[in-house]
């Protein structure tokens, strides 16, 4: 736990404001946030209907347009599929790689079709990487290529437990 810097009276006052006013302005955010997300897709009902993938206008008048982009999202793998025979989760890395393999099957453009279709993206375990010892040589070799830089900060108010 870090240390409190020397309080004093004048100090507390400021500290509590700060603590108000972050927590009303979260609030407020947070509800904005729900609040203009309802309103949008209300919107996107009222003035598109039947949208389509892309980029599409409604016109106000007098130059004044909506702009709606509409986005679909792609994710390969479902985090709950069950292989029948067994009742276990069927991993996604199992999902897609299946299915690579039988796409590599069809014909000679197959092979050539995956690599194109199917990209692979590489994520470090900070568990893993934190438990390598400063001297690992396997640390050294990531670390020739990790790029950190400082996250946004988060910060919570715990109450008191009762």
């Amino acid at each position: 736990m870090q240390s409190n810097p020397s309080p004093n009276a004048e100090w507390h006052a400021k500290r509590d404001q700060f603590i108000l006013e972050w927590q009303r302005a979260k609030t407020l955010l947070n509800s904005a946030k729900e609040v203009e997300m309802e309103l949008r897709k209300q919107l996107q009902d009222m003035l598109f209907p039947n949208p389509t993938k892309g980029t599409q206008r409604y016109d106000l008048g007098n130059g004044y347009k909506i702009k709606l982009v509409h986005k679909i999202n792609y994710k390969l793998g479902d985090k709950e599929r069950i292989d029948p025979d067994t009742g276990d989760k069927i991993p996604v890395v199992d999902q897609v790689e299946t299915i690579m393999s039988e796409i590599e099957k069809c014909g000679n453009e197959g092979k050539f079709l995956v690599d194109r279709l199917i990209k692979t993206s590489y994520d470090l375990s900070i568990s893993e990487y934190e438990k390598l010892d400063s001297t690992s040589p396997i640390k050294k070799l990531i670390d020739d290529i990790l790029i950190t830089s400082p996250a946004a900060p988060a910060i919570e108010l715990e109450e008191p437990k009762k």
